[in-house]
C-alpha cells in the first residue's frame, strides 16, 4: 500500500513539475520572440523591453531547476541510476562528440548575435548623438518663436538642454569639386550640451599624439614625420583646431586679401572677416584612411582651405528665393560614426546660415514714401526662424514621457502665436528608424539562420544516444529484469541529455565569451601577427619530420625504431624552433614582411567605417540561447529514452 501511495505521489509531482517546466519554456520562448520582433519599435519601448526581459529572466531561471527536479525527484529515486548515468558519461567517447556539438552550436549563435548586437548598439549610439533625444521640426521653411520654445523647454525638469538647428541643402565648392551637401547651422556650445558636438570633432591634441605614436610604431619615413610635426606645430600650437571648431571662426591669417573691384587704386586691399566651416571627415575625397582606420594630418589637404557654399533661401510661405553664396575656411572636420552623415554634412554658424537663408529677424512696413521710396510708419517685427530644435532629456527619463512634455510645450506656443506653423516632434529612433530597422532585421535573419544550423545538435544527440541504447541493450534488460520501471530507464537517458546540454552550453558560453571579449585582439593577431607564428610552426614541423625520418633510419639499424623516432623527432623540432628564432632576430624587417604576406583580414578598417569590430554580450540573449541549447539536448535524447523505456527485458537479455 505504501509503495503504491509513494508511486502516486511521485507521479503527481512528476506531472506537476513537467507542466510548470513546459509553461515556463513557452513563456521564455514566446517572451523572447515578442521582445525581439515587437517591443524595440515605437514609443516607450525601453520600459516595455526592460519589464518583459525581467519577467522572462525570472521565469526562465526556473526552467533548469524544474528540469532537474523532473529528472531527479520525479523518476530518479535511486542513487544507482544517477551513478549509472555518470558512468556512461565518463566511459564512452560518443557523449563527448554530442557535448562538443552543443558547445560549438551555442558558441556560434552567441558570437553571431553578439557581433550583430554590438553593430546595432554602435549604430544606435551614433544616431542618437546626431539628433539628441527629441527633435522638433517644421520643414525647410522653418518656424518662428523658437527662442521662446527653448526657454519654456529648459524650464522643465525633464529637459537638460535644447538648441536651435537650421537644416538645408546646398552646393559646396571644395578646390574646384562641387558636391551636394546637407548644411547644418548650429550654435556649437548649445549643440555640445545636447549631443556632445565637441567629442565628434576629429582633429584635437589627443589625435595628434595618437598620430605621433602611429608614425613611430610603423616606422614612417623621416620626411613624413617632419611634415606631420610642421603641420601640428602650425595648426595646434599657433591655432587650436578644437577651439576653432567650437567657435566656427577663421583666424585672420588664413584669409587671403582681395583687391577692390573699382578704379581707385589708392584704396588698400580689403580683408573681410571669414567664418569657419566643419566638414564631414569623408566629404573630402583626398582624405585617406590608414590600415588601422584612422586619418593622418600629414595627408589632410582640406584644413584651412577656402570653400564656397551656395544655398537657396525659402520664404516663410515656402517660395524659393535667389541663391545665396558665402565663403568659409575649413577649421576642423567631424566623425559621427555614420558614413551617410560624414560623407554629406557640413556645420556652419547658426546666425550666418540664418542670414543666408533670409530667416533672421526683420522688419516689415506697410507703407512706402512715394518721394524717397523708403518705408515709413510703424514697422512690424517678423521673428527669426529655425527649422529644428534638438532636445536632450534628463538621465533615466523615458522617450515617451519626454516626447509628451515636448509636444505639450510646443502646442502651447503654437496656440499663443497664430503665425507659428505646424511643428511635429520625433524621437531619435523614429528619425533613424529605416537604418536601424534594416540592421535589426539583419540581426534577426542571421540569428534565425544560425539557429536552424544549430538544430544539428538535436539530431547528433538523438543519433548518438540511439547508438548508446543499442550498445547497452543487455544492461537495460538487466535493469528492467531486477525491477526498474520504464520511467526509471527513460530518466537515465533524459538525465544523460540534460547533463550533456548543461555542460555543453556552459562550455559554449565560456568559448563564446572568450572570443567576443577578445575579438579585436584575435583579429589583430590574424591580420598583423600570424605570419611569424606560421613561419615558426613550419620550421618546427620541418624539423620534426626530418627527425622522424632520420630516427626511423637509425632505429631500423639498431632495432629500436620507435624510441629513435621519438628522440630524433623531438630533438630536431627543438632545432627547428631555434633556427626560426635565429632567422627572425637576425633579419631586420623579415618579421614584418612575414606578417604582411601571411595575414587574414576579415574586418578592414579602411573599408568599414568603424575602427574596431563592435561586440556586445547581452545577458538576456545569452541566457535564452543557453536555455534553448539545454532544451534541445533534452529533446534530442527524448526518442532514444522512449526506445530504451520500451525495451523488453526478455529479448534484451538474449541480445547479442
Amino acid at each position: 500500500m505504501l509503495r503504491h501511495i509513494n508511486r502516486a505521489i511521485g507521479t503527481i509531482v512528476l506531472v506537476a513539475l513537467l507542466g510548470v517546466g513546459i509553461i515556463n519554456l513557452i513563456v521564455v520562448l514566446g517572451g523572447s520572440f515578442y521582445l525581439s520582433f515587437n517591443l524595440l519599435d515605437g514609443l516607450g519601448s525601453q520600459e516595455a523591453a526592460s519589464t518583459i526581459a525581467a519577467i522572462v529572466g525570472v521565469l526562465g531561471l526556473m526552467v533548469v531547476p524544474v528540469a532537474l527536479g523532473v529528472v531527479v525527484f520525479g523518476t530518479l529515486r535511486g542513487a544507482e541510476r544517477y551513478m549509472l548515468m555518470i558512468k556512461y558519461l565518463g566511459r564512452k567517447l560518443f557523449p563527448l562528440f554530442a557535448m562538443a556539438g552543443v558547445t560549438l552550436c551555442t558558441a556560434m549563435v552567441i558570437i553571431v548575435i553578439s557581433v550583430m548586437g554590438g553593430f546595432l548598439s554602435l549604430m544606435s549610439e551614433a544616431a542618437q548623438k546626431l539628433t539628441g533625444d527629441i527633435t522638433l521640426r517644421a520643414g525647410l521653411a522653418g518656424f518662428p518663436h523658437y527662442e521662446e520654445i527653448i526657454a519654456e523647454l529648459e524650464k522643465q525638469e525633464e529637459v537638460v538642454a535644447a538648441t536651435p538647428l537650421i537644416r538645408t541643402f546646398g552646393l559646396l565648392n571644395l578646390q574646384g569639386d562641387v558636391e551636394p551637401v546637407e548644411v547644418m547651422g548650429i550654435q556649437p556650445e548649445g549643440l555640445d550640451a545636447v549631443v556632445g558636438y565637441r567629442g565628434a570633432l576629429y582633429w584635437n591634441k589627443q589625435r595628434m599624439q595618437e598620430e605621433r605614436e602611429f608614425h613611430s610604431r610603423n616606422e614612417s619615413p623621416q620626411g613624413m614625420r617632419d611634415g606631420f610635426e610642421r603641420r601640428a606645430e602650425i595648426l595646434f600650437n599657433r591655432y587650436d583646431l578644437e577651439k576653432l571648431g567650437m567657435s566656427l571662426e577663421t583666424p585672420p591669417q588664413w584669409v587671403i586679401p582681395e583687391k577692390r573691384d573699382d578704379d581707385d587704386e589708392s584704396k588698400s586691399d580689403r580683408q573681410e572677416p571669414r567664418h569657419g566651416i566643419v566638414l564631414g571627415i569623408e566629404l573630402d575625397n583626398r582624405n585617406r584612411r590608414t590600415k588601422e582606420g584612422t586619418y593622418l594630418l600629414v595627408d589632410n589637404w582640406s584644413l584651412t582651405d577656402e570653400v564656397t557654399l551656395t544655398v537657396m533661401p525659402i520664404s516663410d510661405r515656402g517660395t524659393p528665393l535667389d541663391t545665396s553664396v558665402e565663403r568659409f575656411n575649413v577649421v576642423n572636420e567631424f566623425k559621427s560614426g555614420l558614413y551617410e552623415i560624414d560623407n554629406n554634412r557640413v556645420y556652419v554658424p547658426f546666425d550666418v546660415l540664418q542670414k543666408m537663408l533670409q530667416m533672421e529677424e526683420s522688419k516689415a512696413y506697410d507703407r512706402i514714401d512715394p518721394e524717397t521710396l523708403k518705408p515709413i510708419g510703424d514697422p512690424t517685427i517678423i521673428p527669426g526662424r529655425t527649422t529644428e530644435i534638438a532636445i536632450r532629456g534628463a538621465e533615466g527619463i523615458e522617450l515617451g514621457e519626454l516626447l509628451g512634455i515636448v509636444r505639450s510645450v510646443a502646442g502651447k506656443i503654437q496656440i499663443k502665436h497664430e503665425d507659428t506653423r505646424a511643428i511635429y516632434a520625433m524621437t531619435w529612433r523614429q528619425q533613424h528608424g529605416t537604418l536601424l530597422g534594416a540592421v535589426r532585421n539583419e540581426k534577426r535573419l542571421l540569428t534565425f539562420l544560425f539557429g536552424i544550423i544549430s538544430l544539428v545538435a538535436i539530431v547528433m544527440i538523438a543519433v548518438i544516444f540511439c547508438m548508446i541504447v543499442m550498445d547497452k541493450t543487455r544492461d537495460i534488460g538487466t535493469l528492467r529484469a531486477i525491477g526498474a520501471s520504464r520511467g526509471g530507464v527513460m530518466s537515465i537517458f533524459l538525465g544523460y541529455g540534460l547533463t550533456v546540454g548543461l555542460i555543453g552550453s556552459g562550455l559554449g558560453l565560456i568559448l563564446a565569451a572568450s572570443v567576443v571579449l577578445n575579438l579585436n585582439e584575435i583579429h589583430a593577431w590574424l591580420a598583423h601577427g600570424m605570419g611569424v607564428w606560421i613561419f615558426g610552426l613550419l620550421c618546427v614541423v620541418a624539423g620534426l619530420v626530418a627527425g622522424v625520418i632520420l630516427g626511423a633510419v637509425f632505429g631500423a639499424i639498431r632495432k629500436q625504431m620507435l624510441i629513435w623516432m621519438l628522440k630524433a623527432g623531438l630533438a630536431f623540432a627543438v632545432i627547428g624552433a631555434i633556427v626560426a628564432v635565429s632567422i627572425l632576430m637576425s633579419k631586420t624587417g623579415f618579421s614584418q614582411e612575414l606578417n604582411e604576406t601571411i595575414s587574414v583580414t576579415i574586418w578592414d578598417p579602411r573599408v568599414y567605417f568603424f575602427d574596431r569590430i563592435p561586440t556586445r554580450l547581452d545577458n538576456t540573449e545569452v541566457f535564452l540561447i543557453m536555455t534553448v541549447a539545454v532544451c534541445s539536448s533534452v529533446i534530442g535524447s527524448l526518442i532514444p529514452a522512449m526506445l530504451a523505456g520500451k525495451v523488453d527485458p526478455v529479448r534484451a537479455l538474449r541480445y547479442e
